[in-house]
This record gives C-alpha cells, sequence and structure tokens, in this order.
C-alpha cells in the first residue's frame, strides 16, 4: 500500500482525542489509586478494631483467670489444716480388718 501525502491530512488526525485520551486514562489512573487508598485505610481501620475487641476480650479472660486463681488460693488456705488433720487421723486409725473376700476356714 502506498500513503500519500495530501498538503491538507495532518500526521496525527485528531491530535486533540488523542491528547484527551491519554488525560482521561492519567485521570483514571489517579481515581482508581486514590479509591484503592480509601478502601485500604477502611479495612485497616476495620482490622485495627477487631484486633482490639480481641485485646479486650484477652485481657478479661485474664482477670478473671487471676481471680478465680485468688478464690482456689484462698479456699487451700483456709481449709488445708483441716484436710491434713482427717488425712493423719485416717492413717492413724487402723481397724485391722479380714477382706470380704478372705474366708474364714
Amino acid at each position: 500500500m502506498h500513503l500519500i501525502k495530501h498538503p491538507h491530512v495532518l500526521p496525527f488526525p485528531f491530535p486533540e482525542k488523542n491528547q484527551r485520551l491519554k488525560e482521561a486514562k492519567e485521570e483514571a489512573g489517579m481515581e482508581i489509586e486514590a479509591y484503592r487508598k480509601e478502601r485500604e485505610s477502611q479495612f485497616k481501620e476495620k482490622q485495627k478494631n477487631v484486633d482490639g475487641s480481641k485485646g479486650d476480650y484477652t485481657q478479661k479472660m485474664e482477670e478473671e483467670k487471676v481471680e478465680k486463681l485468688d478464690t482456689i488460693r484462698q479456699d487451700i488456705a483456709r481449709n488445708k489444716q483441716e484436710v491434713i488433720k482427717r488425712l493423719l487421723n485416717m492413717v492413724y486409725d487402723i481397724k485391722p480388718e479380714l477382706h470380704q473376700n478372705k474366708r474364714v476356714e
């Protein structure tokens, strides 16, 4: 195919259109980037809120654990002497008996 140069034909027939397409492409890219950054910041905010609530739950569970352990320690301290006394009474008070399966001959 042979191109004929015509004096009234421009090398780029619609330079304004090409320029506008480039600008539109750049604007769209900037809008997409702005939207992506906005969504990313929203995601990070939600993630921070979720992680924060997990931290609150963990802290609450830790407090409950400490409270229960303190209660158990107090019960041990209160009942320790009584339990020791009962165990020693069982050891010292031996009643020799024949086992129920033992036959007397």
